[in-house]
């Protein structure tokens, strides 16, 4: 055999070998991807540490859900607030929260969190490091465009305090809004904003559409 076809051979047999193994992976994260339903109802506040992706909808009942089990003792309420410690994976653990009324949200290292409602009375925010919050009616996705975007769902008062490289992410109306933009921190507004008060420093940015 000619030392080319050798070497088409060889490359072949490894590029096989790499898709059954992704294959493998896909399948196992598929299987092993169960929703386990955790019993915790009476909070009003989330605290979430470092390594962490929360989708939080606000839902007429109350309930935490995660997707794998082990990171079920880093899962606690105290006080009426629900607290995800520190989870020192390589990724943000996905994690889904409904809840009617969520007063307060801190956020801290690169954490995510996404809340999807259609309207809110009172929120307070407050976020550190490189986190970020992203509130939106339940209607827009993330691969919506602009222009197709249905802004719905109003918030009446919203108040927010953002460190280090945080984002918060605005696309309900908002009846008044008060914030604290420090370091490099940046605010993007989609929806109609009636602005009480907004504190920024030099470095920090905010944008509207």
């Amino acid at each position: 055999m000619k030392k080319s076809n050798i070497i088409l051979l060889t490359i072949f047999i490894l590029i096989v070998v790499v898709i059954v193994a992704l294959q493998f992976r896909i399948k196992s994260f598929v299987i092993n991807k169960k929703e386990i339903q955790l019993d915790y109802r009476e909070f009003n506040k989330i605290e979430v540490e470092i390594g962490w992706e929360v989708e939080l909808h606000k839902d007429t009942t109350a309930n935490v859900i995660i997707f794998n089990d082990s990171l079920q003792h880093l899962i606690s309420v105290q006080d009426h607030k629900l607290i995800f410690k520190n989870n020192n994976g390589k990724y943000n653990a996905p994690v889904k929260v409904l809840n009617s009324d969520i007063k307060s949200i801190t956020t801290y290292g690169e954490s995510r969190v996404y809340y999807y409602n259609d309207s809110i009375d009172s929120l307070e925010l407050t976020l550190y490091n490189q986190s970020a919050v992203k509130i939106r009616p339940r209607k827009i996705t993330d691969n919506a465009t602009t222009d197709s975007l249905i802004i719905s769902g109003n918030i009446n008062y919203l108040n927010f305090k953002a460190f280090g490289s945080s984002k918060v992410n605005i696309s309900n109306h908002v009846k008044a809004l008060e914030g604290e933009l420090n370091d490099t921190t940046m605010c993007s507004i989609l929806g109609k904003v009636n602005i009480i008060k907004l504190e920024k420093s030099e470095n920090s940015a905010i944008t509207s559409w």
